[in-house]
């Protein structure tokens, strides 16, 4: 044969090659040098290792590197991932690829096949994070008194939320009035107890794949009012075993409700709904100690209380 292929390192080094020719019964050569073919693999041009892109867009580009003959990129959520891109670029030297644009880590790899083998370039970016804000309360106002019903909330879109809820309760972050995802409704209207008792709002904005929130808080006045305690008065020591209760109707309250207990919003001595009663009589212990009253107005759907506080009457 007078030819021969070769696979030779291609790392540029020197090669020595030795031509043999057999003649008249011995070996004889010749010599040569060369260089050998010097590959590099492609890196990016423009983006540095470690860059944050400024855009959900990107333009990846990069150079022709030597020796290779294609290219390809793949971008994962974690080194060596391709979750989130797996593309082949072929002879091109760039490649558009739409991101996240949460700020996470990404995990680009650049690929040039190189002799028959794929070889890479690793790069790690910070990608670009959209503009968000929560939405905001536009009426009513952030403290208004609230006197009628319904009260009609508006908010503002926020930038980047995708569906909105709120609470409505009777204490900072509760949501006994309300609990309610609102999709993508910037409004929405309450019938709430008007009884001179604060009530909260929590406006929640759903962004990025997380619940944020704002918080409000309104006072109220005007239609409703609890009913109150009218005999025995609050802090009373209590005469005789059993006590008759009264109360004043309130205004607004449709039915009523009573706890005892010997603790704090306990109801271990008694507990039931007394309906429109004003009135309840109770047996309670002749041992002198504490007893917790408290007194439940349904109000607009709502139970509401107010607390109050005796000495037990103490048996001879």
């Amino acid at each position: 044969g007078l030819s021969r292929t070769l696979t030779l390192p291609s790392d540029g080094r020197q090669i020595y090659v030795r031509l043999w020719s057999f003649l008249n019964g011995g070996w004889d050569y010749n010599e040569y040098s060369y260089r050998a073919l010097t590959t590099v693999k492609a890196r990016f041009t423009g983006l540095a290792n470690g860059a944050t892109l400024g855009s959900a867009s990107v333009n990846f580009t990069w150079d022709a590197g030597s020796g290779a003959s294609q290219y390809k990129l793949t971008v994962g959520s974690s080194a060596g991932g391709s979750d989130l891109y797996n593309g082949t670029a072929g002879a091109g030297l760039s490649q558009t690829v739409a991101l996240p644009s949460d700020g996470r880590q990404l995990y680009v790899t650049l690929w040039s096949l190189i002799g028959g083998t794929w070889k890479s370039n690793n790069y790690l970016f910070t990608a670009y994070t959209a503009p968000s804000s929560r939405a905001a309360m536009i009426s009513p106002t952030n403290g208004t008194v609230l006197v009628s019903n319904p009260v009609a909330l508006s908010w503002s879109a926020g930038t980047g939320v995708s569906q909105y809820a709120l609470w409505v309760g009777s204490t900072p972050g509760s949501y006994g009035l309300l609990a309610q995802v609102v999709g993508t409704n910037r409004t929405h209207q309450l019938t709430l107890p008007l009884d001179g008792e604060p009530v909260y709002v929590r406006l929640w904005s759903f962004l990025n794949g997380t619940w944020e929130f704002n918080d409000y808080a309104y006072g109220t006045s005007g239609s409703t009012a609890k009913a109150a305690m009218v005999s025995p008065g609050n802090g009373t020591d209590l005469t005789a075993a059993s006590t008759l209760f009264t109360w004043s109707a309130g205004t607004g309250a449709s039915q009523y409700a009573m706890w005892a207990g010997s603790a704090p919003a306990s109801y271990d001595l008694y507990a039931a709904v007394v309906g429109t009663n004003l009135t309840q009589t109770l047996t309670l212990p002749v041992d002198g100690g504490p007893v917790y009253v408290r007194l439940w107005s349904l109000m607009s759907g709502t139970w509401k209380f107010t607390d109050y506080f005796y000495t037990a009457f103490l048996a001879p």
